[in-house]
């Protein structure tokens, strides 16, 4: 293969895989970059080695990628504006997500040297003990390598207290339990037991000795807790610990050859991120998720995991992609195998599906696609598990408010702040403030006059 053919896969490769994070087709990054259909086919093929430069930078402008993360890290030959081949092209390098590592988190890198259940717990360790600087394109990064580079072979380790499959199974059993509890505990209150959890099992990974496979179901463990703690972390209003946590969870859970649970902690950070920071981000970061999986994730993980890419493209006001995730997760959910999935998607089930969908039109303010959905399950949905019903009714609420329908979107409202009174969770008082704020204007409504009233009450609120 001649270096003019690895470089235009390369370019192909690239173009496919951001095109693909994106959730756009051919035909739309075509639109977008203003070139034929013809050329991105080609290049992504690998019927073509080239490009011209002007072209390249359309693409990279229409994917909102650096350039540099376009072509890759071979030097790329392009062509001139007349067609001829160019030489090497000076191409920055500080901001592509193709790179290895934050230079403010060099300690998290996915790099496989020393992938031995303990060393990684090290990692995972110091991640609950540091204030590391998270900024999203470090995240961004890590979550690209994660998706690139194949997983390791675990080293069965030598020193230390030798331990069996029953304490293993306990461990396991133990996760399982926090893993329920979160169904009906918030996150404040839920936060210190799952840390604390954590990192004993750690502790474990790093004094004791085991077989191969008992180090990797620790691992698995560990990613577990740390996805769950990320979970729990968030739910209590500390998200840039549930960062750190998520990222931990996809460090351990990749060193132990889990793919899919890597992917639900990467989607679990895509979820935050698109409720909380940067829609664009999130929808790369939930397609990696996604892509990085296939081939390996159940039908319902699949399914999930496709839910948080309907979700940020949600977050960024982007109908078609979100009704194509949405078409996708139904695609998905109907191939399941209960049998064969993890325990940790046990409870996704077509209503939580239909809540997601509810939840991504209210974000678009469709709200007549929007209160079907979310009147239909919370119909059925009890009391007990009062953080969801209270978030889920919020957004039944903002859809009443879109459809210009202030009385029930006050009485809604009134049913939030009761079920939240419930339960500890920072969400659920945020979606409570979002709702004061967007009802201010509707006073005068009688219901939403009563939420106010009691809001301040509660919420110690004054004028």
């Amino acid at each position: 293969m001649s270096a003019s053919s690895e470089v235009g896969e390369t370019i192909g490769y690239q173009l496919r895989h951001f095109r693909r994070l994106r959730g756009m087709t051919q035909e739309e990054l075509a639109d977008r970059a203003n070139v034929s259909r013809d050329l991105v086919a080609k290049l992504e093929q690998g019927r073509r080695h080239s490009a011209r430069i002007s072209s390249l930078a359309s693409f990279a402008r229409a994917l909102d990628v650096e350039l540099s993360a376009l072509v890759g890290r071979a030097t790329p030959v392009l062509e001139t504006e007349a067609g001829e081949k160019a030489g090497p092209v000076a191409l920055r390098d500080d901001r592509t997500v193709s790179g290895t590592v934050d230079r403010d988190m060099p300690e998290l890198s996915v790099a496989r040297a020393g992938c031995e259940p303990r060393d990684v717990a090290s990692v995972v360790g110091r991640l609950l003990d540091e204030d590391a600087a998270l900024s999203l394109a470090g995240i961004a990064r890590l979550v690209h390598e994660w998706l690139v580079v194949e997983p390791p072979q675990l080293v069965e380790p030598r020193a230390g207290r030798r331990i069996g499959d029953g304490l293993v199974d306990r461990v396991e059993r133990r996760v399982e339990q926090l893993r329920y509890m979160d169904d009906f505990v918030g996150g404040r209150d839920l936060h210190d037991l799952v840390v604390r959890e954590l990192r004993a099992t750690i502790g474990l990974l790093k004094s004791a000795a085991y077989t191969d496979e008992l180090g990797r179901r620790l691992l698995i463990a560990v990613g577990e807790l740390c996805q769950l703690a990320g979970w729990v972390a968030s739910d209590a209003g500390l998200r840039s610990a549930a960062q750190r946590y998520y990222l931990a969870a996809m460090r351990a859970a990749d060193s132990a050859g889990d793919r899919a649970l890597a992917g639900q902690a990467i989607s679990s950070l895509a979820y935050q991120t698109a409720s909380a920071d940067d829609a664009r981000t999130a929808v790369v970061l939930a397609r990696s998720a996604y892509e990085g999986t296939r081939g390996t994730a159940t039908a319902t993980t699949q399914a999930l995991l496709l839910e948080r890419v309907a979700w940020a493209h949600a977050r960024a006001g982007e109908l078609t992609q979100t009704e194509r995730a949405l078409d996708a997760v139904d695609q998905a959910f109907e191939q399941r195998r209960p049998e064969e999935d993890p325990p940790w998607v046990y409870w996704l089930d077509r209503d939580e599906i239909d809540v997601m969908a509810g939840r991504c039109y209210t974000e678009l303010r469709r709200p007549a696609e929007a209160v079907p959905l979310l009147s239909g399950v919370l119909e059925r949905y009890g009391d007990s598990r009062a953080r969801e019903a209270a978030l889920y009714t919020s957004w039944l609420a903002e859809s009443h408010l879109h459809a210009g329908e202030i009385d029930r979107a006050g009485v809604a409202a009134i049913r939030v702040l009761d079920l939240a009174d419930r339960v500890n969770s920072a969400r659920s008082d945020e979606r409570l403030s979002c709702l004061h704020r967007a009802l201010g204007p509707y006073r005068d409504v009688a219901s939403v006059r009563a939420f106010d009233e009691r809001y301040r009450s509660s919420r110690g609120v004054s004028d």
